[in-house]
């Protein structure tokens, strides 16, 4: 988990670009880059990880097998769970990044199913990334997810083409691994 600001300079004046010190509350929390940023404009400067917040991404199950009504294509199906760990003591507002394989080949269909959550309606996200196999949600991440507790996330990808299409096999794309979100 990274923590990023999202920020306006309200004043009537430029703000040129370099290395900011942040402070939060009264702890410095480290340095960042800042943008060169006009008047009344909006922007966001990235902080760092925050080591309270912890997310753990696992490939629950892989199969592959015969599909459609005569056995006539070759489905896999990946079912995934992200779990974010919440140990800030406070509710957060968390953008939880993946990926999923992607097709450039019309015969071969990919596609997202059983969204534990809602993925995001953001018009950019919707209009870039998430063309490019990129999945986010916006999610509320309460401060009593924790431990056992720890709020999942799960969805499953399924790729589905005729046996005679030849395809390279498709990885498991780093199971058990630490997430990004």
């Amino acid at each position: 988990m990274f923590l990023r600001g999202d920020l306006s300079n309200s004043s009537g004046y430029q703000l040129l670009p370099g290395t900011a010190q942040v402070f939060m509350g009264g702890d410095f929390i480290g340095e960042t880059a800042v943008p060169s940023v006009a008047p009344k404009s909006d922007f966001r400067v990235f902080f760092g990880p925050d080591r309270a917040v912890r997310a753990k991404r696992e490939i629950i199950s892989r199969t592959t097998g015969n599909a459609g009504l005569f056995g006539g294509s070759v489905a896999t199906t990946w079912k995934y769970r992200v779990t974010i760990d919440n140990g800030t003591g406070r509710d957060l507002s968390v953008e939880l990044l993946d990926r999923r394989a992607t097709s450039r080949n019309e015969k071969i269909e990919v596609k997202v199913a059983d969204l534990s959550a809602p993925l995001s309606t953001d018009a950019e996200f919707a209009a870039g990334p998430a063309k490019s196999g990129i999945l986010r949600w916006d999610l509320r991440v309460p401060a009593a997810a924790r431990g056992t507790a720890a709020m999942p996330v799960t969805w499953t990808v399924q790729a589905t083409h005729a046996k005679d299409i030849q395809t390279t096999e498709l990885p498991d794309m780093t199971a058990g691994k630490e997430a990004q979100p």
